[in-house]
């Protein structure tokens, strides 16, 4: 996609983007994507999906993964 549609299609003007939309969560004041959280949190966008489904938002971005 082009960062700025009035300007041409040029390496400076177009970004990636990933396809589907992305999950927004809000934590201790910082909002991020679903994958920015799995990345600044060592855990997979999967592990972070499941919890999500068994605990509020805080509870499963606080703990800490756990070890196998």
């Amino acid at each position: 996609m082009r960062i700025d549609d009035t300007k041409p299609y040029s390496r400076t003007n177009c970004a990636w983007v990933v396809a589907g939309p992305a999950r927004f969560l809000t934590h201790n004041g910082h909002t991020m994507s679903l994958a920015e959280w799995a990345r600044e949190l060592g855990l997979s966008a999967q592990s972070i999906r499941n919890r999500l489904k068994k605990m509020p938002v805080h509870e499963a971005l606080s703990r800490p993964p756990q070890k196998r």
